[in-house]
């Protein structure tokens, strides 16, 4: 559960930072380079570079990754070229399309 506190920063209910930050690489716009933060990352557009660091990884329909993914939970619904780690949960729909390993917990 987020809360605020008098700075009106996200924290959880343990007093600690929230995961609750949404970052959007949004149709259209190409990121070259790599990605690291908290939260949530949603690529609908194209990231060339690896992603690293986020709670949730979700890869739109439309979005695709020319590098390693490295999340506590990937959805895959577009096109990843690299490596997918997933140290919790690894969700591959049926539109997606993958070139590289798929690691996570079993």
């Amino acid at each position: 559960m987020a809360m605020f506190n008098k700075d009106a920063r996200p924290t959880d209910s343990r007093g600690g930072a929230a995961d609750a930050t949404l970052s959007v690489i949004a149709p259209g716009l190409r990121f070259k380079g790599d990605v690291f933060g908290p939260g949530l990352l949603k690529v609908d557009g194209r990231v060339e570079g690896s992603i690293s660091g986020p709670r949730q990884v979700i890869i739109g329909r439309d979005g695709s990754v020319r590098g390693n993914v490295e999340a506590n939970e990937v959805v895959v619904a577009g096109t990843i070229e690299g490596s997918i780690l997933g140290a919790e949960r690894v969700e591959v729909q049926s539109t997606a399309v993958l070139h590289g390993d798929v690691q996570t917990r079993v």
